[in-house]
């Protein structure tokens, strides 16, 4: 009985929202085009048509807390902290998966180990940085993106890059020669969020979620997205993860 009334809530919490709810991104473009993919898939089994934008990182938080666009496809569950608006959906839609990046001789045991040590981090990815600081590294330096970063670890400017594995792979697309060791450190698991005006939508977002987390969904997207990005490297480039 429970069941039924359930389902004729979630029916009728769809039918008192327009057709089409739009969800924006601050990830840069390869982020975004996985994080479109799970949302439209979302989208799909709760039966609702997605109109999806690609933002500025602040840009995007903003025009959401302020109801100018529907949600945010994916933020870290606190966020409403700061953006008191957005309200998180669970389980997480994505994890972002944060690596240390070195040349050989640059490996470490401990990340205690980095307080002696120059980082570079991407211009405005905050998580990389707080990490950074987390780490007391001896010195921060911030570029334009991790090929920028690449160039600097060749020429010894920088000791270590911090940075999501799927950004690093990305921006790595058309190097040569090159060899990268690469340490994992941190997950974050982050969430779609919705407006507040579409509360009522949040329980049928969080079975989707669940379900596309179970039945193997986004394991297929995300090694998908992987193996697509990986097809476009050189032989001469070579990544080795360490632990």
């Amino acid at each position: 009985m429970k069941s039924i009334f359930y389902f004729f809530i979630v029916i009728y919490a769809l039918s008192l929202h327009a057709e089409t709810l739009t969800i924006s991104t601050g990830f840069n473009e390869n982020g975004a085009k996985l994080l479109k993919t799970l949302t439209q898939e979302a989208f799909d089994r709760v039966g609702i048509e997605l109109d999806f934008q690609k933002l500025p990182n602040k840009r995007s938080l903003v025009n959401v807390n302020n109801g100018i666009y529907d949600g945010e496809a994916a933020r870290i569950w606190t966020i409403n902290k700061v953006y008191p608006n957005l309200l998180p959906i669970a389980p997480n839609i994505h994890t972002i998966d944060m690596v240390l990046v070195s040349k050989k001789n640059k490996q470490v045991n401990s990340l205690s180990d980095l307080k002696k040590h120059t980082i570079g981090v991407v211009r405005g990815v905050k998580i990389a940085k707080v990490l950074a600081q987390k780490y007391k590294a001896h010195k921060i330096i911030q570029a334009r993106n991790c090929k920028t970063l690449i160039m600097m670890l060749n020429d010894d400017r920088i000791d270590f890059i911090i940075i999501s594995k799927i950004g690093m792979l990305t921006d790595l697309r058309g190097v040569k020669n090159q060899t990268l060791y690469v340490k994992h450190i941190k997950e974050f698991k982050v969430y779609m969020q919705l407006h507040k005006k579409h509360k009522d939508l949040i329980p049928a977002f969080e079975k989707v979620f669940l379900s596309i987390q179970e039945d193997g969904t986004y394991q297929k997207y995300y090694d998908a997205h992987i193996e697509e990005i990986m097809s476009s490297f050189t032989n001469s480039l070579k990544v080795v993860e360490y632990d």
